[in-house]
This record gives C-alpha cells, sequence and structure tokens, in this order.
C-alpha cells in the first residue's frame, strides 16, 4: 500500500483548472490511481492494466461483492464525458475510453482518451505533481478536487480566486447558494482535510 501509496500524479495545470467534471470520492481516488500508472517514459498511452484487488488495498477496503460493484460502478464514472472550457473552445473528454475487467483474475485493462495526451504525458513545464498517498485519507470529493486546484498554484503562493470559478470548478454551482453555507459546508470542511492530510497550508480571508 505505501508503495502504491508513494506514486505520483502529474497533471497539465491547463487540465486541473479548467475540467469541469462531478466524481465521488472514490471514483476520483481510483482516476487519480490510474494516472500514476503512466510512466515518465512513456511516448504514447499504452493499454494500462491493474488488479482490482489492488484498488481495494489502495483504499483500505476488503474486496467482497458490495466493494467490487461500487468500483465497477466508479470505473463507470470514469467513462462518462467532461467537459474543458477554454476562452474560445468547449472540449469534450472522457478519462477512460474503453477497457474491460477479466472476470477470473479482476484485472482491468484500460485506454485513456488519446485527446488527453497533451495534458497527461511529457510534461515540462506549467504540470501539476502530488503523491497518491495526499489524497487517500480525505472523506470529501470536494477535497480532493479544491487540493489539485490549490496544487497547481502552489508555486505562485498567493492567490485570488473569485467564488464564482471556485463554485464551477467544484461543480457546485447551483447549490448552497448563500455564501455563508458554502464556506462552512464546502471550503472549511475542504481545507480542513488538505491541511491535515497534505503538504499544503492553506489559510483564505
Amino acid at each position: 500500500i505505501t508503495l502504491k501509496q508513494s506514486q505520483l500524479v502529474i497533471k497539465s495545470n491547463w487540465l486541473v483548472r479548467r475540467a469541469e467534471y462531478d466524481l465521488t470520492e472514490q471514483a476520483q481516488k481510483i482516476l487519480l490511481f490510474f494516472i500514476s500508472k503512466i510512466k515518465p517514459e512513456d511516448d504514447d498511452f499504452v493499454e494500462y492494466s491493474v488488479d482490482l484487488h489492488d484498488i481495494c488495498d489502495l483504499l483500505e477496503i476488503s474486496f467482497d461483492t458490495n466493494n467490487y460493484n461500487k468500483i465497477e460502478d466508479s470505473i463507470l464514472m470514469l467513462t462518462e464525458p467532461f467537459v474543458v472550457e477554454d476562452n474560445k473552445t468547449v472540449y469534450f473528454f472522457q478519462w477512460i475510453f474503453g477497457g474491460e475487467i477479466d472476470k477470473n483474475t479482476y484485472q482491468f485493462s484500460f485506454h485513456f482518451d488519446p485527446r488527453l495526451k497533451p495534458h497527461l504525458l511529457h510534461l515540462k513545464d506549467n504540470f501539476t505533481q502530488f503523491q497518491l498517498k495526499d489524497v487517500m485519507k480525505m472523506k470529501s470529493k470536494y477535497s480532493i478536487r479544491l487540493y489539485e486546484y490549490l496544487k497547481s498554484y502552489a508555486s505562485v503562493g498567493n492567490i485570488i480566486l473569485p467564488i464564482k470559478e471556485l463554485r464551477k470548478v467544484l461543480n457546485i454551482e447551483n447549490e448552497y447558494i448563500v455564501y455563508k453555507d458554502f464556506r462552512v459546508n464546502i471550503i472549511d470542511k475542504s481545507l480542513a482535510e488538505i491541511n491535515r492530510f497534505t503538504p499544503l497550508k492553506i489559510s483564505y480571508s
């Protein structure tokens, strides 16, 4: 488990900051585990393979029928389209472009969406990286998403972030409409987990 959790997740800042998707806490952790399987020397996406037992180990859950079904549901979420909106263009991607589970060995073989190559392969600048272990203890899906977003600005130190943009990043534009509710239930709870489990120490006003 320790070895797996030390694996690096690397994404382009463009993808981290602009992608709009709504994944559960478990689905996000599984996605980041999949991304960590990409090797620095990979010139192209290959067919990646993971053992579903390893996913359970990583999540620190037992491998049983109930958890297997939840993992399958999470993987299915990763095949659904998500949006990245740029200044003049709206892009549609899928995290997982295709895959299969061998019911005898419980190996999941999959391909990433080839259009994600510029944002996951051979990144030399303008990228965000962190260890899997930074997010594995988090209980909130908002904590994970906010962490990678703020991590992309770690070298900057201080940022001014419009609330509207923050809501968009967290895909929560139509919930917790009253700012106090948004602050207490989303921002404060997420930052508490980020400050507890990750190298980042965040404060805000």
